[in-house]
């Protein structure tokens, strides 16, 4: 019976071989398992003790602040700036009436001017955040007052309003948020 028992041997030693690569590929799944999940358990278990210690703030819903219109532009603080190729029109804010809101609200008073020498003068808000724009009045130079707007509303401004697109982009929404001074403003737009 040598050959039987040859063959039983062989075929347990086969079996064997079998069954400790099995535990050996199973070892090693579990300590790749381990050795990925234990970061994230670490992570996990930061965040559980630094949120204990802080309390974290909900974001408040954006709320504009009331304004008043500012006095009629006197002609004298117009700065004038570029738009570029696509209008021969001529630009210019009002520095007077150029302010930056408490609320990220950048204020000011646009005027344009054609070829032909017809003017138009709005009071406008740019929210650099969201890429919004509101017209709160526009300009009567025949009585030289402000006549409220009718479309007192928060738009997304469009590809067609270049001028608004040219001030906010070049000068006043630096990075899509509000420019932080007045004077530095005045000064980017002196300097081009």
């Amino acid at each position: 019976c040598p050959p039987a028992y040859f063959y039983c041997s062989a075929s347990l030693s086969a079996d064997s071989t079998k069954d400790s690569n099995l535990v050996i590929r199973l070892t090693l799944l579990a300590a790749l398992g381990a050795a990925c999940l234990s970061p994230l358990a670490q992570a996990e278990y930061h965040n559980e003790r630094f949120n204990q210690n802080y309390v974290w703030e909900a974001d408040k819903p954006w709320e504009e602040k009331s304004i008043t219109l500012p006095a009629y532009p006197d002609g004298a603080h117009w700065q004038s700036f570029e738009v570029g190729p696509p209008t021969r029109n001529q630009h210019a804010i009002d520095t007077q009436s150029l302010s930056i809101g408490e609320d990220g609200v950048v204020r000011f008073a646009l005027r344009v001017q054609s070829p032909d020498g017809a003017e138009t003068l709005t009071f406008d808000g740019l929210r650099c955040e969201t890429r919004e724009h509101k017209r709160y009045a526009i300009g009567r130079s025949d009585t030289k007052t402000w006549s409220p707007s009718r479309l007192g509303q928060w738009r997304r401004l469009e590809q067609g309003q270049v001028a608004l697109r040219a001030v906010e982009e070049d000068y006043l929404c630096p990075d899509r948020s509000p420019a932080r001074d007045v004077a530095e403003v005045i000064r980017q737009m002196q300097r081009r």
